[in-house]
């Protein structure tokens, strides 16, 4: 499997999974239990101030990866390719509708990792073209196949701390 076309930031349409069996001597009585496996990590930034900073403009969202990606998947194999897009950047508008809720999720991405990929990537969020914030998650962030990894923190507000998180 190969990329092609645009990558977008936002989009559940690229998750996915895989599974691959070898069966001898498949007859009708036969059943086959497969466990399917996603070939891609998602990441997921989640603000925890988004009520605090609820108002009726869009913010506009930039995310550059600083870190390379793999861009091939051998579903037959599970091999991966080796990570070769140096520089990715997401640019989208999200739509600022106020919910009861703090927490938003503000990024999310679907790319194809290895079970030892690590990301590095900065991401500028901006309201009527001036900045609200600016930040640069330059510490190694740990991504598998087959997991979520969440970033969640004040980040809309100037808040400098934030968490990760892994799940299946």
């Amino acid at each position: 499997v190969t990329l092609k076309g645009e990558w977008n930031a936002m989009d559940e349409t690229r998750d996915a999974y895989t599974a691959v069996e070898s069966v001898l001597n498949f007859n009708s009585a036969s059943t086959i239990s497969l466990s399917l496996r996603r070939p891609n990590a998602k990441l997921r930034v989640v603000t925890t101030d988004w009520a605090d900073d609820a108002v009726d403009e869009a913010y506009e969202v930039t995310v550059t990866y600083t870190t390379p990606h793999r861009t091939t998947f051998n579903a037959l194999t599970g091999q991966f390719g080796d990570a070769t897009i140096t520089k990715k950047v997401h640019t989208y508008t999200l739509s600022n509708v106020y919910n009861e809720s703090s927490d938003r999720t503000i990024f999310s991405d679907y790319f194809f990792a290895d079970d030892n990929d690590n990301v590095k990537f900065d991401m500028v969020v901006k309201k009527n073209g001036s900045d609200v914030a600016n930040h640069q998650f330059n510490t190694e962030i740990s991504v598998k196949s087959n997991y979520l990894t969440t970033i969640k923190g004040k980040l809309l507000t100037g808040g400098s701390s934030s968490s990760v998180s892994q799940e299946l």
